[in-house]
């Protein structure tokens, strides 16, 4: 992140006819090419970054989590209370402590589940919930993130 600050930095400030050119280039391509223009969007607000997410893990595991509509409001408003936030189906339950983890639920029929750091960032998702498996990986990224806090 500081080094692609420090270059959109270095390319406003140009003087030289070079790097002058280089900034015309880009600024162009940003403006015409929607999937640039998404990558420079990620890039300046820093919600493009991401963390490396372990082999075979859902798609969306180690990238910033959008603020989803839940049953009882919004993600980024439950995220608030400093917990990870679970988010379940429907009528869906899992035995996992509230000290540590905030339980939701989707608002509509979707059957994914996912586990949302307290920064944002998605720790876990399923795309089929099974219980056990969601309360093993709530328990595991709850005890992981507290002992690297502590």
């Amino acid at each position: 992140m500081l080094r692609s600050s420090g270059l959109n930095l270095r390319l406003a400030m140009a003087r030289n006819p070079a790097e002058v050119a280089l900034r015309f280039m880009r600024t162009q391509m940003v403006k015409r090419v929607p999937a640039v223009s998404r990558a420079a969007i990620g890039e300046i607000t820093g919600i493009g970054y991401g963390y490396p997410a372990p082999r075979g893990a859902h798609p969306s595991a180690g990238r910033r989590t959008p603020d989803h509509a839940l049953a009882s409001g919004r993600l980024y408003e439950t995220l608030r209370a400093g917990k990870f936030v679970l988010v379940l189906p429907k009528g869906s339950h899992a035995n996992v402590p509230p000290s540590q983890v905030v339980t939701a639920h989707w608002p509509d029929s979707r059957r994914d589940a996912l586990l949302v750091r307290p920064d944002g960032y998605t720790a876990w998702a399923v795309d089929s919930p099974d219980v056990s498996e969601i309360e093993s990986a709530a328990l595991g990224w709850t005890g992981t993130y507290s002992q690297k806090r502590g």
